[in-house]
């Protein structure tokens, strides 16, 4: 129960991070558009070259959760998300 709850805080610490950074993004942007890069996190995390400790990193920066909250954001305010390859 006691590690169920370290992972749920940590969990939640993470969201309310992803979204104070993307509402920052979105509301103090002068711009018209942001520009994100699509990255393909599994090829990142795939390779057997770099170590453990960077895989696991990049898993857990929870790029995907970053770009679904800009994706939404940016309807809300009426900015121009644009996803570059």
């Amino acid at each position: 129960m006691r590690v169920a709850l370290v992972h749920e805080r940590i969990s939640n610490v993470r969201n309310d991070n992803l979204h104070k950074i993307s509402s920052e993004l979105v509301r103090k942007s002068q711009a018209t558009t942001i520009c994100i890069e699509d990255l393909s996190i599994s090829d990142m995390v795939g390779t057997s070259s770099r170590g453990r400790s960077l895989n696991r990193s990049i898993g857990d920066a929870g790029w995907r959760e970053l770009r679904r909250q800009l994706e939404y954001k940016c309807r809300w305010y009426g900015v121009n998300l644009k996803v570059i390859g």
